[in-house]
């Protein structure tokens, strides 16, 4: 189902699509989901990702910016997908799926106290709007410095620390407690 374009004929340029795919596919999948949180949407703005990469591969052959220029390409692909008209008749399906599980084992209490305090710091950052959400998720989830998240999006750095600290406030008020930044 995913992926179906890999046995067409290939580009000029010769990529290993499989061994991208695999690579990186995890983590494109896990920021489309975060921006439309549809988890058959992102399936869709994953593999639109991958046959853009198909396509017009990038000039960078270094694996970072490799996935960097990936996930810009995916960011791009949602921000048009929620501008389309059809977009604003059809609501978002909600998926707890991609939520992560606390590593160890904690008592069961602690575990869903902990899950609990997930669950909310997710549904906070998935209630904030757009402009506030892609920095959170490039910087907090998928561990970009404030440079790279800055370039990625296209903005000053000045703009991408505002755009971070005005999301904790948000996050803040949303939780009711500290939110450790």
């Amino acid at each position: 189902m995913l992926f179906m374009f890999m046995h067409t004929q290939a580009p000029a340029q010769e990529l290993d699509i499989e061994a991208l795919i695999e690579a990186h596919s995890g983590a494109v999948k896990r920021c489309a989901f975060l921006c439309l949180r549809d988890e058959r949407l992102a399936e869709d703005m994953c593999q639109e990702a991958f046959l853009r990469l198909w396509q017009n591969p990038p000039g960078e052959r270094e694996p970072g910016r490799l996935r960097a220029w990936l996930l810009r390409v995916t960011i791009n692909l949602c921000r048009d997908y929620l501008r389309t008209p059809w977009r604003r008749r059809v609501s978002p399906a909600q998926c707890d799926d991609l939520l992560a599980a606390p590593d160890g084992k904690p008592l069961p209490e602690d575990e869903a106290l902990q899950l609990e305090r997930d669950e909310a710091l997710y549904r906070a950052v998935m209630a904030l709007p757009l402009k506030y959400r892609e920095p959170i998720i490039l910087h907090y989830y998928f561990d970009y410095t404030q440079q790279e998240t800055a370039r990625m999006l296209s903005i000053g750095d000045s703009a991408l620390r505002s755009r971070l600290k005005r999301a904790r406030d948000r996050l803040r008020r949303a939780l009711g407690e500290e939110v450790n930044a």
